[in-house]
């Protein structure tokens, strides 16, 4: 639908400023319906829904995990409490942050042993006994519980 543009001097009356406000209002109902949908599946209930994106809960957490002196398996595990509570357990990343200038040559496996709608289980395993703390970024994205 096309606008014509006003003349120079013309007035500017009423059923044209509707026309415009009509005008941008369809753009954006119709660029917001493209656009903030995602399609999600869950394995788990073995369904698809079309989901709006501004739906989603993003919670982002911090965790500091030492390594236990004197632990064999060098591996320590951390329960993160989201501090929301998700409909379905959330899809769950963890990252491995060096905040110790002296794990210069040591590595660091981080692995996300187990999800609940309210928390996740990090594992921290460490390649010797004497490495020391690393703090691991954890980002949950999901459902919140209505």
């Amino acid at each position: 639908m096309s606008i014509p543009q006003p003349s120079k001097g013309q007035p500017i009356d009423s059923s044209y400023i509707t026309k415009l406000v009509t005008t941008v209002n369809d753009i954006v109902t119709k660029i917001s319906s493209k656009f903030s949908n995602s399609n999600i599946y869950s394995s788990t209930l073995g369904t698809k829904a079309a989901i709006r994106t501004t739906d989603l809960v993003f919670v982002g957490g911090y965790e500091k995990v030492s390594n236990a002196t004197g632990s064999t398996t060098n591996e320590v595990s951390q329960i993160h409490q989201f501090g929301v509570t998700f409909a379905y357990p959330p899809v769950v990343t963890a990252t491995p942050v060096i905040i110790n200038t002296s794990f210069s040559g040591k590595s660091v496996t981080v692995y996300i042993k187990d999800v609940t709608t309210s928390s996740a289980t990090v594992v921290v395993k460490f390649s010797t006994v004497d490495t020391p703390e690393v703090g691991v970024n954890l980002i949950a994205v999901g459902l919140p519980s209505v």
